[in-house]
């Protein structure tokens, strides 16, 4: 990191020569915002699910990482059926554009009245006529890349990796899941929140070796030696193997 962002070590790639990371790493604002935008504007995360989405023409707004990014989207379905993702911000004095999920034909703002495609496409503004140079490409807007992946809805605002790339190291992990029958049931859904850094909770999250300690009832379903931390482009993934079975897979 160059310039005032030049506050941490370099962390040795060998980890019985490596430290972990100094206090400053978790407590330093500049450094956190540097984080947002090198570590999440870039990366993959879940924006919704495929049911939520209008059955005929319509739009349904979410949040890119809401409290930590807070980016407006919009999913569009066209005439023909085509799901966009779309900044859900009007291109002419930044109007959030849907409040909430509805039914519609197309996008209006209801600060001056401009209206836009299903795809994006800037379409009308009222009192624009005689302007040169316009509509230009900045009327438009900005789509966003996104993927359906068995339903789940996953965005990027500039992606590093494209998704396959990403989702690649889960998949032999997962290949007997029937994944295609997966259906969300909100009753089983919980939200917790956790006053602490992201990165804290993460180093928590993935080290593993408080298992033995933190959670006796896992450990003595896991075969705690096979437990791996897989780390690849654009992710981590975990893997428990449980007492009897083979790694293979």
């Amino acid at each position: 990191m160059a310039g005032k962002h030049k506050i941490l070590p370099r962390i040795d790639r060998n980890i019985a020569r490596a430290n972990t990371l100094p206090g400053k790493a978790y407590s330093s604002e500049s450094l956190f915002d540097l984080m947002k935008e090198r570590v999440f504007v870039p990366s993959w995360q879940w924006v919704g699910n495929e049911q939520d989405l209008p059955e005929g023409t319509g739009v349904f707004p979410v949040e890119f990482m809401p409290e930590l990014l807070d980016e407006p989207l919009i999913f569009c379905k066209d005439n023909d059926g085509k799901t966009h993702l779309l900044s859900n911000v009007c291109t002419h004095r930044g109007n959030i554009l849907a409040e909430k999920p509805m039914h519609c034909r197309e996008i209006r703002c209801t600060y001056h009245g401009r209206r836009f495609e299903l795809d994006g496409t800037f379409k009308h503004m009222p009192h624009t006529k005689g302007m040169e140079d316009f509509p230009s490409k900045c009327d438009h807007l900005p789509a966003v890349k996104f993927q359906n992946w068995y339903g789940l809805l996953f965005g990027s605002l500039a992606p590093s990796v494209d998704f396959e790339t990403f989702i690649s190291g889960m998949k032999p992990w997962i290949k007997s899941f029937p994944l295609d029958k997966m259906e969300y049931d909100v009753s089983m859904s919980k939200s917790y929140t956790i006053d602490a850094h992201w990165a804290l909770y993460c180093d928590n999250y993935l080290e593993g070796f408080h298992i033995p300690f933190v959670h006796p009832g896992l450990t003595q379903t896991l075969d705690v030696a096979q437990y791996e931390t897989h780390v690849f482009e654009g992710g981590v993934l975990q893997t428990g193997i449980a007492k009897g079975r083979r790694s293979s897979i």
